[in-house]
């Protein structure tokens, strides 16, 4: 067994292939750029957000914000006074190491 390179890609050498290592790497050189502006854009969002204690939404999505909003009751919980519906049980297991 081949002992991983030492270096910010050491802990990703240790649990990825050759293989995966070099389409990480490929996405982050095509993307990378990209991740950055966006990163930089929120901070500048979380900056004005925090100076004028609001947050802007887009123009165009105002109808739905505006719009008088319905909401059906929550559906009864099945249970063995029900004698309906379905019944979904957990089991849970300590496992010792």
């Amino acid at each position: 067994m081949s002992t991983p390179a030492a270096g910010p890609d050491a802990g990703a050498a240790a649990i990825l292939s050759p293989a995966a290592l070099e389409f990480v790497q490929d996405l982050n050189r095509r993307l990378g750029p990209r991740r950055d502006e966006v990163l930089a854009r929120r901070v500048l969002r979380r900056d004005e957000a925090g100076r004028t204690g609001s947050l802007d939404f887009l123009p165009g999505t105002a109808g739905i914000r505006d719009a008088d909003w319905v909401v059906p009751p929550a559906p009864r919980s099945p249970g063995p006074s029900s004698g309906s519906g379905s019944t979904v049980q957990c089991r849970f297991r300590t496992v010792s190491r």
